[in-house]
């Protein structure tokens, strides 16, 4: 949970809330944030614009304009938070392929330590043999 929130509300507690107090068109939109929720509520039916009229609305005065570059900013981020999205999941796959790679090199030099120690073992034989026939002589 989000520390800063006091209330969590679904879609559906939001419409009842709403309800209650004669809101009864209710919308959900996609929310800015991952973590949030984007409504819009009134009291008439909400109306449908197609994406000429919105422009034109969203060109209509300095809010509107400004509520066009809010839009086009999220957007912007929207688009940056995918592609980061996007490395995260480069940046997992590349650990993993970087654990698995560490892993063989760690198996490969255990199994090198395993073949020096026999060669070890083999030569320190091999010294105490010599050492035999040298005190033999």
């Amino acid at each position: 949970l989000v520390p800063e929130h006091l209330y969590l509300f679904s879609e559906s507690s939001i419409q009842r809330l709403l309800s209650e107090r004669g809101i009864v068109h209710v919308e959900f939109d996609d929310p800015l944030a991952e973590h949030d929720m984007m409504g819009f509520g009134a009291r008439r039916a909400i109306p449908e614009a197609t994406p000429s009229e919105v422009d034109r609305l969203l060109e209509s005065s300095p809010a509107a304009r400004f509520t066009a570059a809010v839009l086009d900013a999220n957007s912007l981020v929207a688009a940056e938070l995918d592609a980061l999205r996007v490395a995260r999941m480069g940046a997992e796959i590349y650990a993993t392929d970087l654990r698995t790679a560490l892993t063989r090199t760690e198996q490969a030099a255990a199994r090198h330590a395993d073949s020096l120690e026999a060669i070890i073992a083999a030569r320190d034989a091999e010294i105490v043999a010599l050492k035999g026939v040298i005190a033999g002589q």
